[in-house]
């Protein structure tokens, strides 16, 4: 069991390397953010009435074909580490400082109006 422990926090260690993640918030700029944020609406908007930071997603409003004309899939993932990276490095202190007390999660809101399996296999 301990073995399996360290085995998985090598292998995060490892891919957080491997993807620069520890830089990333420095060294990665995802130029076509705001095009991406016209195919794709997500964003955070202020904080619940808990105090953690509220994150919407607008799942069905997203046209994937056309996400892929303004974007790829890697510098998609890239832009998915630097964003947890910084909600982890800058949201949270922000949040716990408001509120006086630790936060340390987030309320995500994901709205599916219009959504449909058929979008996937984009």
């Amino acid at each position: 069991m301990l073995a399996d422990v360290q085995l998985m926090w090598t292998n995060f260690i490892n891919w957080r390397k491997e993807n620069k993640v520890d830089t990333i918030h420095l060294d990665f700029e995802f130029t076509e953010k705001d095009k991406v944020a016209d195919i794709y609406p997500q964003f955070y908007h202020k904080t619940d009435k808990s105090g953690r930071p509220l994150y919407i997603e607008r799942l069905g409003g997203m046209n994937v074909p056309a996400l892929w004309t303004v974007t790829t899939e890697e510098r998609m993932w890239q832009s998915y580490f630097q964003a947890f990276e910084h909600l982890f490095n800058f949201r949270y202190p922000a949040a716990s400082a408001k509120a006086g007390r630790r936060i340390d999660t987030s309320l995500s809101i994901i709205d599916m109006t219009s959504f449909s399996a058929t979008m996937m296999n984009s």
